[in-house]
């Protein structure tokens, strides 16, 4: 063979190898680049989904142990201040006033049990009406017999606010965030 065959030959295969290398490339393409890229992008994807979601279960948790923690408090404040209510209640229309004013008083010191877990209430202000009323209801005891619808107006209103406290505290210990 001559050299100028032999440099035919050798372009004919170097056409060949290029023709074979533009069918290719497409593939290697698709095999260099968008593969690895997708396989990345699948990755991150699956990472970054388990970051949010141990975010959210941590969050979780958190607020479940809080209310875990307070639930007990809360539910007790509660029941000993409404019985505190009952009481002063109660001794405003049975008992003189020594008891009345002892009744009173542990009323304030069972609002200061729940106050932490309140936020923006009125229920300072309500209590203080109530032992207000209270005061009221002791001293106008002989309403009773002389006027009992007045007297009984009197009842109601007290036995109103007291249900508007309960309801309010209940609210606010209980069901708002």
């Amino acid at each position: 063979m001559t050299k100028t065959q032999i440099e035919h030959k050798l372009d004919l295969l170097d056409d060949q190898i290029k023709q074979i290398l533009e069918k290719q490339e497409p593939q290697n393409i698709w095999r260099d680049i968008w593969i690895p890229l997708l396989s990345t992008i699948i990755a991150l994807t699956g990472v970054l989904s388990g970051i949010w979601i141990q975010n959210n279960t941590i969050g979780a948790q958190a607020e479940m142990n809080r209310y875990q923690v307070t639930f007990a408090a809360k539910q007790k404040g509660y029941a000993e201040f409404m019985s505190a209510l009952q009481i002063s209640l109660n001794n405003s229309l049975e008992s003189d006033k020594e008891t009345l004013i002892g009744s009173d008083d542990l009323i304030v010191s069972k609002y200061y049990a729940i106050e932490p877990f309140l936020s923006k209430s009125t229920l300072w202000d309500d209590m203080q009406e109530f032992i207000s009323q209270c005061y009221d209801m002791y001293d106008s005891r002989d309403l009773r017999i002389s006027d009992n619808a007045a007297w009984n107006i009197k009842l109601n209103s007290l036995l109103d606010l007291r249900n508007k406290i309960d309801n309010e505290l209940r609210e606010e210990l209980f069901y708002s965030k």
